[in-house]
């Protein structure tokens, strides 16, 4: 099972709205109507690509396919100060880099 997610309920929701059929929308992402099925039943989830179309074209935002505990992940990722870049002297030191001419002569 792919998790309880936001997109399958507005999915469902915008193609009832709008009268879009499981076959059209298929048709219209270049996929098979089981697909489409498998997303509305939660079965599975559309891959990124088909989340940025369905956005697109139903406006189902693509983070709407994350489970809760992915979204909180993207909200930490986002509230994070980003990486701090090695200070210099750490560069090499830990191994992750080209050894520097006094390690090599060492």
């Amino acid at each position: 099972m792919a998790g309880p997610t936001i997109g399958r309920r507005l999915l469902r929701e915008r193609m009832e709205e709008r009268g879009v059929k499981q076959t059209h929308l298929a048709a219209k992402l270049g996929i098979g109507q089981p697909s489409v099925s498998l997303w509305l039943r939660g079965v599975s989830r559309p891959e990124p690509h088909h989340r940025e179309a369905l956005e697109y074209l139903l406006d189902v935002p693509a983070e709407s396919w994350l489970t809760e505990e992915e979204q909180e992940t993207v909200r930490r990722a986002r509230d994070d100060d980003g990486f701090e870049a090695p200070a210099e002297s750490d560069v090499g030191a830990t191994g992750d880099g080209p050894p520097s001419q006094e390690e090599e002569a060492g």
